[in-house]
């Protein structure tokens, strides 16, 4: 299987859609996660339906946006940094299937200041 890759300059914004977000998942909860080279899995935020997006600790809101709204679920880097760069994974999370994707985050160049 191939795994999808996105590219953006560094220091541009990134936008990463999860797939999954169609009507029968729509009111599920849906996790982003992301993964270094080398690293585990480290939770970003988990969308609820009726709920602001639930941020972990090391990931600031005032960086990021995720939006679940009708069928279509995103994560977006407004300002891309290096250590941004990796694999990005989206979960639906339901009682009877789980569904996850990944997108590889690659950066290149550099940003004029």
């Amino acid at each position: 299987m191939l795994i999808p890759v996105a590219t953006v300059a560094l220091g541009e914004p990134a936008t990463l859609t999860c797939p999954f977000c169609a009507e029968k998942f729509y009111n599920n909860e849906v996790h982003w996660y992301k993964q270094s080279a080398g690293d585990t899995l480290t939770l970003i935020v988990r969308l609820r339906k009726h709920a602001e997006p639930a941020f972990e600790r090391e990931f600031s809101s005032s960086r990021m946006r995720a939006t679940k709204k009708e069928n279509i679920c995103t994560l977006t880097i407004l300002r891309t940094v290096q250590e941004d760069e990796g694999m990005y994974h989206c979960a639906i999370i339901d009682w009877t299937e789980n569904a996850w994707n990944g997108t590889n985050l690659i950066l290149n160049g550099n940003v004029n200041i």
